[in-house]
C-alpha cells in the first residue's frame, strides 16, 4: 500500500516547481493517507525503540544480562576446572599406587 501511494504521489505530485497546486479531492485523500501512514510508522518506530533500547526488559538490557551471566559461567567453569585438576592429580596418585592407600 505504501509503495502504491508513493508511486501515485510521484506521478501526480501535490506540489510543483511553482508552488502548491490546486489540490483535487483525490490528492487531498492521498495526502491524508500518507500522513496517517507516516504517523503510524512513527508510533511503530517508537515502540521498536522501546523494545530494543529503553524499557527495563529491552533487548539490549537482556543481552547485557546474558553477557554478564555468560562471563560468570565462564569464571565458574575456570574455577571448577582448576579444582578438578587438583582432584585429578590426587586420583592419578591413588590409582598408580600399588596396592592403593
Amino acid at each position: 500500500m505504501q509503495i502504491g501511494l508513493i508511486e501515485k504521489l510521484t506521478e501526480d505530485p501535490l506540489f510543483s516547481n511553482s508552488g502548491i497546486q490546486e489540490l483535487s479531492q483525490s490528492q487531498i485523500e492521498k495526502l491524508i493517507k500518507l500522513e496517517v501512514e507516516i504517523r503510524e510508522a512513527g508510533i511503530h518506530l517508537k515502540n521498536i525503540k522501546k523494545l530494543v533500547y529503553m524499557s527495563d526488559n529491552s533487548m539490549i538490557a537482556r543481552l547485557r544480562e546474558l553477557e554478564f551471566r555468560q562471563k560468570q559461567d565462564e569464571d565458574f567453569r575456570e574455577n571448577i576446572d582448576s579444582d578438578l585438576f587438583s582432584l585429578r592429580v590426587v586420583g592419578r596418585i591413588i590409582s598408580q599406587t600399588i596396592g592403593g592407600i
